[in-house]
């Protein structure tokens, strides 16, 4: 009824109010009264409107804890994306051929990106404990790992068998 009321009045105004700067002013002080108008229902006492009624009401849930994994492995992919090219940065800058670096992060209790590992693809494996002690100034704690880059289809050495052959 209110409502109503209110859209009569405005259109009456409207028409009655001169066309200048006086009508703006009357039609926002109209729209503001309109607006309230609207929400004093909603206001009431012993009104309550909340998310658990909507939940439980319709048969309708949200899975939270679902949405939550989703964001959290969107969230790590992105860093550790953003952690690859910044040891690749880093080793390149300090003249170590790297073709490829891969983190791998994780979230700790107070949802804190702790770095889990660090395998980097070296285009010459001789540049490897550089590259270690690089990462080891830059991290502490972590696993890291060389591999050899493919060259025209050769097989790629680990981190353990360039040991075997350097000895």
């Amino acid at each position: 009824m209110t409502a109503c009321f209110m859209g009569i009045l405005s259109t009456l105004i409207s028409i009655i109010a001169p066309a200048n700067s006086l009508r703006k002013h009357l039609m926002s002080i109209l729209g503001i009264i309109a607006l309230i108008a609207v929400i004093h229902p909603f206001m009431a006492d012993g009104f309550s409107l909340s998310l658990d009624d909507f939940e439980s009401g319709n048969g309708l849930t949200f899975d939270t804890e679902k949405l939550g994994d989703e964001f959290e492995s969107i969230f790590l992919e992105q860093a550790e994306g953003e952690y690859d090219e910044y040891f690749k940065a880093m080793l390149n800058k300090n003249n170590i051929r790297t073709a490829k670096a891969q983190s791998r992060l994780r979230l700790n209790a107070d949802n804190e990106l702790e770095l889990v590992s660090v395998k980097i693809e070296l285009e010459d494996m001789t540049d490897r404990e550089r590259a270690r002690l690089l990462i080891e100034q830059e991290t502490s704690g972590i696993n890291i790992e060389f591999i050899q880059a493919e060259k025209n289809g050769t097989a790629e050495n680990t981190d353990e068998q360039a040991e075997k052959q350097s000895e």
